[in-house]
């Protein structure tokens, strides 16, 4: 696994007190409905109301 900025790292003490174990801690894979939450706003950029009220006005009739 590739560290990134943002990667969460464990620190523990090694053996003696002059070394030091560092572990890349992995988040937990979600599964089911729940894996999708949040899914959407990835692929979308955040819309006034007044841009989304535009948009439904859009087919209604004068």
């Amino acid at each position: 696994m590739q560290m990134t900025p943002g990667t969460s790292l464990l620190w523990n003490q090694g053996q003696d007190r002059y070394t030091c174990v560092i572990t890349i801690v992995r988040k937990p894979v979600r599964k089911g409905a729940r894996a999708m939450l949040g899914y959407a706003a990835t692929y979308s950029k955040p819309r006034t109301t007044a841009e989304w009220m535009k948009e439904l006005r859009e087919g209604e009739e004068p």
